[in-house]
């Protein structure tokens, strides 16, 4: 695409940008969120408002009067996070796709191209090609996301963990878990939980245990883990007596 189309003198850049950033303004903020919600309900203002910011910013698109690539790609990416949230994945991919396409050096819109991939590989069924096909694709925008930064966000390395694990590379998810562990103390915990379930999965029950200990103290994560089906494994191993007393302490912890 031209760069010349979008420098023209003949579009006003400013009010348009304006205009997409008042309609997806008009949407509940979306800062924060992390990972699929499950299809969040939307009521019928909030559906029309948001099918109005998509419809002005697919028309802009087309018209090449919307903004540089990358305030293009940027809107396209909010507009796909909001499609997530609620739900679409199908469209959320879509417009990832264009943002990727306007803005190549885009990290965010990779990662989160990458996320959505994994997330519509979830929906699809166990051993499919499908969903094998989906979460190589996943793990192909997910590696470049990250070797586009110096050092990856954790964000990206908790992505890139759960598709190897979903890809049966227990190993390689291990290590990226605990590499974005370290990135972002905050979320700690949750990466922790999940560090175990690879774990288990890969038959390191003793190292999984040892994991699940240091946060049984915190959170539901031990209390997760007693019907987590990750973990079926561990709990039929010889190590299941020591995991049903890892949850029988967190339980006794919150006076269950």
């Amino acid at each position: 695409m031209d760069d010349a189309l979008f420098n023209s003198p003949r579009r006003p850049v400013d009010q348009v940008g304006k205009i997409i950033e008042t309609a997806f303004a008009g949407l509940p903020p979306i800062s924060g969120l992390m990972g699929p919600s499950g299809g969040k309900a939307l009521s019928l203002e909030e559906r029309a408002k948001l099918e109005d910011a998509d419809k002005k910013l697919g028309a802009w698109d087309q018209l090449r009067i919307g903004g540089s690539p990358t305030e293009m790609a940027t809107y396209f990416t909010t507009a796909a996070l909001y499609w997530r949230y609620y739900g679409d994945n199908e469209r959320a991919l879509e417009r990832l796709e264009r943002a990727v396409a306007l803005d190549p050096r885009s990290v965010y819109a990779r990662e989160k191209l990458g996320q959505t991939l994994s997330y519509l590989a979830a929906d699809t069924s166990p051993g499919s090609p499908e969903k094998a096909k989906l979460l190589r694709r996943a793990l192909s925008e997910l590696e470049q996301a990250k070797k586009m930064q110096s050092p990856p966000r954790a964000e990206t390395l908790h992505a890139l963990a759960w598709t190897y694990d979903e890809l049966g590379e227990y190993g390689r998810a291990a290590a990226d878990y605990r590499d974005a562990r370290a990135r972002a103390p905050a979320h700690a915990d949750a990466y922790t939980y999940n560090l175990a379930r690879s774990l288990a999965k890969a038959g390191e029950f003793s190292e999984a245990l040892r994991e699940l200990e240091a946060i049984v103290n915190t959170g539901d994560f031990a209390l997760w883990a007693e019907n987590d089906h990750d973990f079926k494994k561990l709990r039929a191993s010889s190590y299941g007596p020591v995991f049903a007393e890892l949850i029988k302490k967190a339980k006794a912890q919150r006076g269950l």
